[in-house]
């Protein structure tokens, strides 16, 4: 009797809520390798083997569950052969059908997957009843080294690519963990299993980030929104921050023309200063300073073009440096000097020593050394030695203080001055 009143509950409940109970027994399993006992990869296919009642066979289309979320893969094919009450589904487990907000990892996903058509599940599974497993969520690269100068070249698992965001203006490039707000997705190309992604560095913004003061570094990249890196590389990639050989090509310009300066400054007269006799002339400071800037600006240039590939721009403050040391120049110009005090310039030390006469010269007027003098060329080796730590260490032509500016500024007014008042 008992036997026969759940035969009849079972009865009505098929016939009130077909899609609830026609599921009686499922069968999941690799086509591609059974041995696995379903469980698969992804790009391979599934069977799906379903027992309904022979009334519902026909039903469909067919969706497949991922824990309880629908996605679009469909049967590529249905058997129904096997059986009048059994059909078999095959899918194939194509990476851009799943959900987009699964959160699966690397390795293998213990999984909840039911059939479902519409609305209405086939199956529900009470526990995890397939494995999925996932390739390497890790960012490859397609470059050994890369060179800031050049597009950067990344590799995504297809599966993970499109838990990204799906516009390239939107796609954000981290670096140790900092956005890169600058950098630019240029290119995405899509392969079966992976997809190529293409980036545009800001290499001037890069290198004043990253930058050690080293020719290589190894950095960690990842990819993103504009709230968090949602995958990263396991692996560092080699960064080169300057062209093959680009250090030493440096050091021989900077030798190159540190030879030309003092080869025409002792050759020459254009560091020098004249008497009004036109026979005495000795090294004038202002002219000195004046090619020490020029040098120490160019070579600085030269340096950042070999470090970023770009031409770095010229803050402001730079121009009024070099328009200090040009004023300062010209106005000392003007102070016609004596004859004789410059005699006692070129006299007042052992001229067969070049270096300590130069320094001589430069600090020297009639009376000997002058502290004004001392002040313009101490103020100068100094912001000089300040100017290049801050090209070497951010990357870039700095922005000097407007304070520094001033008191170059008032140390010029005053070595000016001081000549003009020795050479009366």
């Amino acid at each position: 009797m008992e036997m026969k009143k759940t035969i009849l509950l079972l009865f009505l409940l098929s016939w009130f809520f077909p899609g609830k109970v026609c599921a009686l027994k499922t069968e999941i399993s690799n086509v591609a390798n059974p041995a696995w006992n379903n469980q698969a990869k992804l790009g391979e296919v599934i069977r799906y083997r379903i027992d309904f009642k022979k009334s519902e066979k026909k039903r469909g289309p067919y969706q497949l569950l991922f824990d309880g979320q629908i996605s679009k893969i469909t049967p590529f094919h249905i058997d129904s052969t096997i059986s009048d009450t059994t059909v078999a589904l095959y899918f194939l487990l194509e990476t851009g059908q799943f959900p987009a907000n699964l959160t699966y990892k690397t390795g293998i996903n213990p999984i909840k997957l039911d059939l479902a058509s519409g609305e209405v599940n086939f199956t529900k599974a009470a526990a995890p009843n397939f494995k999925l497993i996932l390739p390497d969520a890790a960012i490859s690269f397609s470059q050994s080294v890369w060179q800031t100068s050049q597009t950067l070249q990344l590799q995504v698992p297809a599966f993970f690519f499109d838990r990204l965001p799906s516009s390239k203006k939107d796609l954000r490039l981290y670096c140790n963990g900092v956005m890169l707000d600058s950098a630019v997705c240029s290119g995405i190309v899509a392969g079966s299993d992976t997809v190529a992604l293409f980036f545009d560095v800001n290499n001037l913004e890069f290198a004043r980030r990253f930058y050690k003061k080293q020719v290589y570094s190894q950095l960690y990249f990842g990819l993103g929104d504009n709230q968090e890196s949602k995958i990263a590389s396991e692996n560092k990639l080699k960064v080169a921050f300057m062209k093959p050989n680009g250090e030493a090509w440096f050091w021989a310009s900077f030798m190159g023309l540190a030879i030309l300066m003092i080869w025409l400054g002792a050759k020459t007269d254009m560091l020098k200063d004249a008497a009004p006799d036109g026979t005495t002339k000795t090294f004038s400071l202002s002219r000195t300073q004046l090619a020490f800037w020029t040098f120490w600006v160019l070579n600085a240039l030269i340096y950042l073009l070999l470090t970023t590939k770009t031409l770095s721009a010229l803050p402001n403050s730079v121009f009024i440096l070099l328009g200090i040391s040009a004023a300062v120049t010209v106005a000392s110009q003007t102070q016609e000097p004596k004859s004789e005090s410059m005699s006692s310039r070129k006299n007042c030390t052992d001229q067969r020593n070049p270096v300590l006469q130069f320094f001589r010269e430069l600090l020297s007027d009639q009376g000997g050394i002058k502290i004004e003098r001392l002040q313009h060329l101490l103020f100068t080796l100094f912001f000089g030695a300040y100017f290049w730590f801050e090209v070497m260490s951010d990357l870039a032509i700095p922005n000097l203080d407007t304070n520094l500016l001033v008191l170059m500024g008032v140390s010029g007014v005053t070595y000016t001055v001081g000549k003009g008042m020795a050479g009366k």
